[in-house]
């Protein structure tokens, strides 16, 4: 079986985290090698461990055994993902702020799961993969190598990727830097044009409040209108890596041409990228255009009911070739 790279062999299924909210803040105390279960309980590992214990320290229970996460690593950096599923491999990278844990909340994870062999990444300065604070560590070749990293972790020669919003971005950075590695792309959310970001729209990461609410001005969306859940799950972040992460991008429109394999690229009606998204495809090959009715960026992740059947249908027929 794969090793996690750290020289661990998986010896079950992998179990995911309480995701109640009480839970997730107790999450916030771990520190290296130990894990607090918030009830005077301390398990510790070996600080070569990542640490995966399905517990829910609201009634004090421990409900489950302490699992390895599995970890591949790039150049010091590990990054964790998750797999489920079997049948041909598909590689789920989500956006800016979330983790692999939003495939599965939102239910992509369920209805993939039967049809293929999902590899959930979390992209480095999210979720419980590294999250250094130096801007230089988050080129869009090392979000790249991060990815095939873990597929070689695997030992998969190639897999089918599916990536929204900054997911979408590394989408575009697989053709470009790693074409051999890809069946098929699908890409949401995201455009190949370059990005420049005004001086406003570059906050440090010191301040948690004034990050989200830089980041949702400029996208144009109402903070006040999520929920308690959605806000404690952005919260739930470390800002400096996030803040180090979120910079510029250069264009990638010239590769547009050379990338032949299957492509579907979707985007919410609403969303400011539409223009672009919608322009792009008609540069690529063998590139396929879905637009999401009446949906805005965020909406267009979270209606997996409206998404699927596209993304299904898609790879259905690049199966069948």
């Amino acid at each position: 079986m794969p090793g996690f790279g750290l020289g661990i062999e998986q010896s079950a299924t992998l179990e995911r985290r309480c995701q109640c909210l009480h839970c997730a803040r107790k999450r916030k105390s771990r520190d290296a090698g130990v894990l607090s279960l918030g009830v005077g309980t301390v398990v510790r590992f070996p600080l070569n461990w990542g640490v995966n214990a399905k517990a829910c320290s609201r009634d004090g229970r421990f409900t489950g055994k302490a699992v390895s996460m599995p970890y591949a690593m790039n150049q010091g950096v590990r990054i964790h993902y998750q797999v489920e599923g079997s049948g041909p491999p598909l590689v789920l990278q989500h956006g800016l702020f979330w983790s692999v844990e939003g495939w599965y909340r939102v239910g992509y994870v369920d209805a993939l799961r039967t049809s293929y062999r999902l590899i959930l990444v979390d992209a480095r300065g999210h979720g419980s993969s590294d999250k250094p604070h130096d801007g230089a560590a988050y080129s869009l070749p090392q979000h790249v190598a991060d990815i095939v990293a873990v597929l070689d972790a695997l030992d998969l020669p190639k897999a089918h990727f599916w990536g929204y919003s900054m997911g979408g971005w590394f989408g575009f950075g697989m053709a470009k830097h790693a074409a051999a590695r890809v069946d098929s792309l699908i890409i949401g959310g995201s455009h190949p044009y370059g990005r420049r970001l005004p001086d406003a729209s570059r906050p440090d990461g010191a301040d948690p409040e004034a990050f989200l609410d830089t980041l949702f001005q400029r996208m144009e969306l109402d903070r006040a209108a999520f929920s308690p859940a959605e806000e404690a799950e952005y919260l739930n972040n470390d800002f400096r890596a996030l803040a180090a992460s979120y910079q510029d991008r250069p264009s990638l429109e010239d590769i547009l041409p050379t990338m032949t394999m299957p492509c579907l690229l979707y985007v919410g009606g609403e969303d400011d990228n539409f223009p672009q998204v919608q322009s792009c495809v008609e540069h690529i090959p063998r590139g396929r255009f879905v637009s999401i009715p009446g949906v805005n960026h965020l909406e267009a992740f979270y209606r997996a009911e409206i998404v699927l059947p596209h993304a299904m249908k898609f790879l259905h027929a690049v199966a069948k070739g």
